[in-house]
């Protein structure tokens, strides 16, 4: 809950941020952008690390770092330093989040999709708590708020790396390639869109930096429920029906998203956060059975590698006309459900 919390708890201090160093608002992306870029830097090397020191070690150094950093981001005397301290963070989290994972799938296929839909369900709850950080922006000021969750993720880390635990072998294999691909697009969407909606309905939907991240929790919230329902893929038969139609969910909650009254914008929200928990915890159900942390971490980094220019094509492309970034994000979902629906015919058989 602490890491997700600093995923996303400078996205509705993103307009006080830019104001603050005179930064136009279309380069809102840049932030997102740079803690993806470092991210993505550390997903493989989380792998091989995971097979020397365990899983949970693993997941220690990446929270002690992104949490070392979180707590530099009110020290920044610039844009550029900030956007450093940022990809350094994102680093932390690319370390953390594959390993997690593993060590939770370490017990077997067995309710793979329910663990793995518990702990989408926690990162969701942490990111639903990030939501409401511009509030308390508001009443301290973002700098202070960009560095208060600092010390719990500190005092966290120290209990994860005093754990061994589980190893998982080093290798990813091409199923997690395919699944990286596959879901790229769907995953840059959903990033785009829980970094990017509170800025945007501070601009255009006139909602102030507290409730526009009220109102973008929503997608936090039903990710949370839909981490919840994760057992539904396990008991689902037509695995490749259940991939499309939750993107096909996700699609046209986005693409509805523009058009609705501000304070409706919630409920596009909840649909396309629970319409993406099922869909990633489905790919990370497919991935993890083929290489453990490797084979989450080849297909996060695919993902964030291919899906990180949402945000920058978001961020740009509202300036000329705000419901564009969102009709983008649509087709973007609707192109990873088609893409990742054969990886649902009997756990990718096809491509064993």
């Amino acid at each position: 809950m602490v890491y997700a919390l600093q995923w996303f708890h400078i996205a509705p201090l993103m307009p006080a941020i830019l104001s603050s160093f005179g930064v136009p608002t279309q380069y809102a992306g840049f932030l997102s952008t740079a803690f993806i870029v470092g991210a993505a830097s550390t997903q493989m090397p989380a792998g091989l690390l995971g097979a020397k020191i365990g899983n949970a070690r693993t997941a220690g150094v990446g929270l002690l770092l992104l949490s070392s950093t979180s707590l530099l981001l009110g020290t920044s005397d610039n844009f550029v330093e900030l956007l450093a301290f940022r990809a350094l963070g994102g680093a932390g989290a690319g370390l953390f989040f594959s390993t997690a994972a593993a060590a939770l799938a370490a017990d077997g296929d067995k309710g793979l999709g329910r663990r793995l839909g518990a702990y989408n369900a926690m990162f969701n709850l942490g990111a639903l708590a990030a939501m409401a950080w511009g509030f308390l922006g508001e009443a301290v000021g973002w700098r202070t708020a960009a560095a208060l969750p600092s010390p719990f993720g500190i005092a966290l880390s120290a209990q994860l790396l005093a754990v061994g635990g589980y190893r998982s072998r080093a290798a990813a294999g091409w199923r997690a390639v395919y699944l990286g691909l596959a879901s790229a697009p769907f995953w840059g969407a959903a990033y785009a869109a829980q970094s990017l909606m509170p800025t945007w309905l501070q601009k255009y939907g006139g909602v102030g930096q507290g409730y526009s991240g009220l109102l973008t929790s929503a997608s936090m919230l039903s990710g949370l429920t839909g981490g919840a329902l994760g057992s539904l893929f396990d008991r689902t038969e037509d695995k490749r029906r259940y991939i499309v139609a939750v993107a096909a969910v996700g699609a046209a909650a986005f693409a509805s998203t523009p058009f609705l009254p501000a304070f409706a914008s919630a409920f596009a929200a909840f649909a396309f956060g629970f319409a993406y928990t099922l869909y990633i915890t489905a790919i990370y159900a497919l991935g993890v059975r083929s290489g453990g942390a490797s084979a989450l971490g080849a297909i996060n980094f695919i993902d964030m590698s291919l899906g990180v220019w949402a945000s920058d094509a978001f961020s740009l492309t509202m300036s000329a006309w705000p419901p564009a970034p969102w009709l983008l994000l649509a087709s973007l979902a609707a192109v990873s459900g088609v893409a990742a629906a054969p990886a649902g015919g009997n756990y990718i058989k096809t491509l064993k």
